[in-house]
């Protein structure tokens, strides 16, 4: 079968996914998760569009969040079983995006904060991902407001758990992750930003909880006097 058509088939398929959610009322992906007892990144594949199929095991736990019977996640499985059947068979080595590849070979060789903020910023763009919907993927670990600090023109994370929880929500495979992470590590290591001593970590973790709060002016007080002790 052609690519363009599988493609077309999964999307037809994760869309009336998306209309039994509509008809559940919308709930929220943690919410979602609450009932089921898994982490609320299962629903990704609802919330953003995706080419490829989503893993049954996320499938199967979406329709029980929404209510579905038994029966019913058994002829979604059928469905399923038959699209996994009509995949395109994709070589070992081949990159699922290949933009998204050529992206990180660019963040490895980044001269600058700035620069390697610029191509971080280049990969939300790519994923579709809005700072809400990040900060849903991640357990709320990245609050929408310091998801926006974080790629903010001048900014620089400063905790290398925020590079690896922002790439896996925007889609990064584990092994653009560990490259994500190499080109964060070289940055530093270029600009020789020492590592965060407790102090500012003590800080990262007080922005947080006030942009938890929703007291987002004065978490971002909090995150620049971080970056500030870590440029010294």
């Amino acid at each position: 079968m052609h690519v363009s058509e599988v493609k077309t088939d999964v999307t037809e398929f994760v869309r009336e996914l998306r209309d039994l959610w509509n008809r559940a009322g919308r709930p929220h992906a943690r919410e979602m998760g609450w009932r089921v007892q898994v982490p609320p990144t299962c629903f990704r594949f609802i919330f953003h569009e995706v080419t490829e199929l989503p893993k049954f095991g996320d499938v199967s736990v979406f329709l029980r969040a929404v209510g579905e019977r038994t029966v019913t996640v058994e002829k979604w499985q059928r469905r399923w079983k038959a699209l996994k059947r009509r995949e395109p068979v994709r070589h070992a080595g081949t990159p699922a995006d290949p933009s998204r590849a050529l992206l990180v070979d660019h963040a490895l060789t980044a001269q600058s904060p700035d620069e390697f903020v610029a191509h971080l910023r280049t990969l939300k763009e790519l994923s579709g991902m809005s700072f809400n919907d990040i900060a849903v993927a991640t357990n709320m670990r990245l609050p929408k407001s310091t998801g926006h600090w974080l790629l903010t023109p001048g900014n620089f994370p400063t905790r290398v758990e925020q590079i690896r929880d922002l790439v896996e929500a925007c889609g990064a495979t584990e092994p653009e992750t560990r490259r994500w992470l190499t080109a964060y590590e070289r940055v530093q290591q270029l600009q020789r930003i020492p590592l965060p001593s407790d102090e500012p970590r003590d800080l990262e973790r007080i922005g947080d909880q006030l942009a938890g709060q929703g007291r987002h002016s004065e978490a971002a007080t909090v995150y620049k006097e971080a970056l500030r002790l870590l440029m010294i």
